[in-house]
C-alpha cells in the first residue's frame, strides 16, 4: 500500500489519498470468486459526518459468480444521504447465464430517489435463443418515472424463423406512454415464401397510435411465379389509414409466356383508395 494523505483526526474534513495495492480477502487468500486482486487509485474528499462531496477515481478486476471479470473506472460526486448527484463512468464485460459476452461503457447522472436523468452508452454482444448475435450501441436519457425521452442507436443481427439474417441500425426518440415519435433506419435480407431474397432500407417516423407517417427505401429482389426476377427500390410516404401517396421507381426483369424479355424502368405517384 502506498498511501498520500492529510487527515484532521476529530473532524477529518479533509482527506486526499492515493492508494495502489493487491488485497487477498479472508474468503478468497489465494484466487477465488470473491474478488482476490483488487487495485484502485483513488482520490477524494471526504467530510465524514455528513461526507457531502466524494470523488472517486477507480480501476480494479472483481471476479464473481456470474462476472467473473469486472473493470470499472468510477469518478463520481455523492452525498450519501440524498445521493442527488452521480457520476460514472464504467467500462466491464460481463458474463451472464443468456448473454455471456456483455461488454458496457456507461456515463451518468442519477438522483438516486428520483433518479430523474439518465444518460447511458452501451456496446454489446448478446446471444438469445432466437437472436444469437446483438450488437447494440445505445445512449439515452430516462426519467424514471415518467422517462418520456428515449433515444436509441441499435445495429444487430438476428437470426429469426424467417428471417435469418437481419442487420437494423435504429435512432428514435420514444416517449413511453404515448410514445409518438419513432425513427428507425433499417437494412436486412429476410428469405421469406415467395420473395427469398429482401435487402430493405428504411427510415421512417410512426406515431404508434396512429402512425401516420412512413417513408421506406427499399431494393430487394423478388421471386414470383410469372415474374422471376424483380429489383424494385421504392421510396414513399404512406399513411396508414389513408395512404393516399406512393412513390415508386422500379427496374425489373419478367418473363412472360408471349413477352419472354421485359425490362421496365418507371416512377409514378399512385393514390390508394384504402391502401
Amino acid at each position: 500500500v502506498s498511501v498520500f494523505y492529510c487527515v484532521r483526526l476529530l473532524l477529518c474534513p479533509i482527506a486526499i489519498a492515493s492508494i495502489s495495492s493487491c488485497v487477498r480477502f479472508l474468503l478468497s487468500p489465494i484466487a477465488t470468486t470473491v474478488c482476490p486482486f483488487p487495485t484502485v487509485s483513488v482520490c477524494y474528499c471526504v467530510r465524514l459526518s455528513l461526507c457531502p462531496f466524494l470523488t472517486v477515481s477507480v480501476s480494479y478486476c472483481v471476479r464473481f459468480l456470474l462476472c467473473p471479470f469486472l473493470t470499472v473506472s468510477v469518478s463520481y460526486c455523492v452525498r450519501f444521504l440524498l445521493c442527488p448527484f452521480l457520476t460514472v463512468s464504467v467500462s466491464y464485460c460481463v458474463r451472464f447465464l443468456l448473454c455471456p459476452f456483455l461488454t458496457v461503457s456507461v456515463s451518468y447522472c442519477v438522483r438516486f430517489l428520483l433518479c430523474p436523468f439518465l444518460t447511458v452508452s452501451v456496446s454489446y454482444c448478446v446471444r438469445f435463443l432466437l437472436c444469437p448475435f446483438l450488437t447494440v450501441s445505445v445512449s439515452y436519457c430516462v426519467r424514471f418515472l415518467l422517462c418520456p425521452f428515449l433515444t436509441v442507436s441499435v445495429s444487430y443481427c438476428v437470426r429469426f424463423l424467417l428471417c435469418p439474417f437481419l442487420t437494423v441500425s435504429v435512432s428514435y426518440c420514444v416517449r413511453f406512454l404515448l410514445c409518438p415519435f419513432l425513427t428507425v433506419s433499417v437494412s436486412y435480407c429476410v428469405r421469406f415464401l415467395l420473395c427469398p431474397f429482401l435487402t430493405v432500407s428504411v427510415s421512417y417516423c410512426v406515431r404508434f397510435l396512429l402512425c401516420p407517417f412512413l417513408t421506406v427505401s427499399v431494393s430487394y429482389c423478388v421471386r414470383f411465379l410469372l415474374c422471376p426476377f424483380l429489383t424494385v427500390s421504392v421510396s414513399y410516404c404512406v399513411r396508414f389509414l389513408l395512404c393516399p401517396f406512393l412513390t415508386v421507381s422500379v427496374s425489373y426483369c419478367v418473363r412472360f409466356l408471349l413477352c419472354p424479355f421485359l425490362t421496365v424502368s418507371f416512377s409514378y405517384c399512385v393514390r390508394l383508395s384504402r391502401c
